[in-house]
């Protein structure tokens, strides 16, 4: 049984005020590539298919194409909704979709979803598990008031949850579910919060061949040794803390880049071990941080090293004092700058990238203009704009 494993997409997320549809959309085509040449039986996204739950029509449409391209391949899908997700908007026509093999389960009634899948070593079952919180659970209709009085913790909420799905663990059994395991990495997520890191443990799921997990961004197993609980990270980096930095006063990098993939599992028959593949995946643009002095930055052997990729760039500033027009500047040669962060004042500054694609446009004395009122706090006078045209010529401004 081979699977493809997804998650945390985040579709319609923000990189510091920078718009990544674009990026989203190439790498998703990417993914399906990828499960096109993989040929699995089935691929499941593990929660957290949206970054927010009021998407905008850009990211919904993005959700509409990947389902529609993964139905195009006649693969099985299997989606859970993640603590981020619109849970009603995720769950609109399930049924019918359910008809063309894509199921949805995106409820907080803290209740398990059973499908099953048939192979050359017999039957697997996928049991699917939206995001749950222990409130969820108290509030489900299918569980007694001596049940419920039982619930004091998140731990209990899934352990009652699973003991109701009626599980048989001498078959071949896949549960794809949206959590935090006790022992996980999660110095990836830097300071984007995961729903609170209400821990897991590990020996809840232990009767299953494969826990298909989605929460945290780096791909990694959640128990180390084992490939049975196993997280596979977001599909791009969502956050320049999971980038190395280029240190232009050491002249090398430093820190650990993370690099992104999707994860394909392999069941054999019922008691071997998962063999998992990372199939890596190539952004269309890197998040590239460097470390150095303004001057530094805008010296011509530095613009050359860097400034000729397409990439997102973040710039730790190590001057002691504020940078008059930094944005600007550094915007002139680098294409994609979204972050400034000065070292020693202790400030970040995320740079309106709409706003200086506008301003490129713009015509040079309204350029001119623009750059008065940002200096001085006022518009440019009648007199100012005839005395700049008198002084710099029509032709240089």
């Amino acid at each position: 049984m081979k699977i493809v494993h997804l998650s945390d997409l985040h579709l319609g997320i923000k990189l510091h005020k920078k718009d990544l549809y674009e990026d989203q959309a190439f790498i998703l085509k990417q993914i399906v590539r990828c499960i096109r040449e993989e040929s699995p039986n089935a691929v499941v996204i593990a929660g957290d298919i949206f970054d927010t739950s009021q998407p905008q029509d850009s990211a919904k449409s993005l959700y509409d194409w990947l389902v529609g391209a993964i139905y195009k391949e006649g693969i099985p899908l299997y989606i859970i909704s993640g603590n981020h997700d619109p849970v009603e908007l995720l769950n609109m026509c399930s049924g019918v979709l359910a008809e063309s093999r894509v199921f949805v389960a995106s409820k907080t009634n803290a209740q398990l979803y059973k499908y099953s899948l048939q192979d050359e070593s017999g039957s697997c079952n996928i049991y699917l598990l939206p995001y749950m919180k222990a409130s969820f659970a108290r509030a489900a209709a299918q569980y007694t008031d001596e049940e419920k009085a039982t619930i004091q913790s998140l731990s209990d909420a899934v352990s009652l949850a699973l003991q109701h799905a009626g599980i048989d663990y001498n078959e071949r059994n896949i549960l794809v579910t949206h959590q935090f395991i006790q022992g996980a990495r999660v110095n990836d997520i830097a300071k984007r919060p995961v729903g609170g890191l209400i821990g897991l443990e590990a020996e809840l799921f232990a009767g299953f061949d494969y826990v298909a997990l989605g929460h945290l961004h780096t791909p990694h197993n959640a128990v180390s040794g084992s490939h049975s609980l196993r997280y596979s990270g977001t599909p791009l980096k969502y956050s320049f803390d999971e980038t190395a930095i280029y240190d232009l006063e050491k002249d090398c990098w430093t820190g650990n880049q993370s690099h992104k993939s999707l994860t394909v599992v392999e069941l054999g028959a019922k008691g071997t071990e998962p063999v998992l593949k990372e199939v890596p995946l190539y952004p269309l643009r890197e998040l590239v941080t460097v470390r150095g002095k303004l001057d530094e930055l805008l010296k011509e052997e530095t613009i050359a090293k860097f400034a000729a990729a397409k990439d997102y760039f973040r710039f730790i500033l190590t001057d002691k004092d504020y940078q008059e027009n930094a944005q600007r500047r550094l915007s002139a040669h680098y294409r994609h700058v979204l972050n400034l962060k000065y070292e020693a004042i202790d400030r970040s500054i995320d740079v309106d990238y709409t706003e200086l694609e506008s301003e490129a446009s713009l015509s040079p004395m309204d350029y001119l203009k623009a750059l008065y009122k940002e200096q001085f706090g006022e518009e440019m006078s009648a007199e100012d704009e005839k005395l700049a045209l008198e002084i710099l010529g029509k032709d240089q401004v």
